[in-house]
């Protein structure tokens, strides 16, 4: 991908705590949830990420959509249009919106109630110079990886309360790391591991992309199945698409053992071989003593 295409596309980032119900003043119901908090490290498999505290103070927050499951069809506000507010605090970034008198927003707050939906997620555009190269990330080792500071965001576009947060979209970063090792010294090209974690990487992508989708459309037929008893059948189709996204997600959890695996250094392997020989030995040096002894209770 081009500098160009790679500089319009968003990242989205989930976030696992903080979203609720609370009632305005004149007793309507509204969402409220923080979409990100500052300094919070939160592990993306082959590397680990947080937001800096003044990330957004140059942020586009002008036109946020407050949406249901990041759907464009589900929306619950609009900043714009005065239904929704974003803003920040010494937490994070937080939104709230009235939720409209709709099947959408009468869906949503009955999740909220019944704590079916306890995260929320957020899509942005991190800041970048003329040649699309990131201007908005700085990366280090922490921990023995990779770590990515995201210090400068373009744009917020939404924030979103959803029933099942994908895993977060790892590409755009994985660009930027790539970038920052070819302007740092030494650099030649993408080593045969680092290709292998941007493949799986890209399978995972493609992994969480149909999940949310398969338990979109399986939401979507359980709601018509409960209105439409004709429509029965339904929850059949719902349960297939449901088992469906199910081995996708198991899928995806080999495939994120695999970039740990990937990870691991050799020096980590190292030691981990070394301390299982030395259980080894130790073990069996308590069963010869184990076996000295029964032989003298024995005699």
């Amino acid at each position: 991908m081009d500098n160009s295409k790679q500089a319009l596309q968003p990242e989205i980032r989930s976030f696992t705590e903080g979203v609720e119900i609370r009632m305005t003043e004149d007793g309507k119901p509204s969402v409220f949830g923080y979409a990100l908090k500052w300094g919070k490290s939160y592990d993306m498999g082959y590397f680990t990420e947080e937001i800096q505290r003044s990330a957004l103070s140059e942020a586009d927050m002008s036109d946020v959509r407050i949406l249901f499951n990041h759907d464009p069809n589900l929306i619950i506000g609009r900043t714009k249009s005065g239904t929704a507010t974003v803003g920040t605090d010494d937490t994070g970034m937080w939104y709230r919106a009235s939720i409209p008198d709709s099947p959408t927003g009468q869906n949503l707050v009955e999740a909220l109630k019944r704590g079916d939906i306890d995260q929320s997620s957020w899509s942005f555009q991190i800041a970048r110079n003329e040649a699309g190269m990131s201007v908005g990330d700085e990366w280090r080792m922490k921990d023995g990886k990779e770590h990515r500071v995201i210090t400068k965001v373009k744009r917020v576009f939404d924030a979103s309360p959803v029933t099942y947060p994908a895993n977060p979209d790892t590409s755009v970063a994985m660009r930027s790391l790539e970038m920052a090792k070819r302007n740092g010294e030494g650099y030649e090209e993408m080593p045969p591991k680092a290709q292998a974690i941007e493949a799986i990487t890209g399978t995972i992508e493609c992994l969480n992309e149909s999940v949310a989708e398969l338990k979109g459309y399986a939401d979507k037929m359980t709601m018509i199945a409960s209105v439409n008893p004709d429509l029965s059948a339904a929850n059949d189709l719902a349960a297939l698409l449901n088992a469906r996204a199910d081995e996708n997600t198991a899928l995806v959890a080999t495939l994120a053992a695999a970039i740990q695996a990937l990870s691991t250094t050799e020096s980590q392997r190292s030691a981990n071989a070394e301390l299982a020989e030395t259980y080894n030995l130790l073990i069996r040096a308590l069963d010869r003593k184990a076996a000295i002894f029964q032989r003298k209770q024995t005699n």
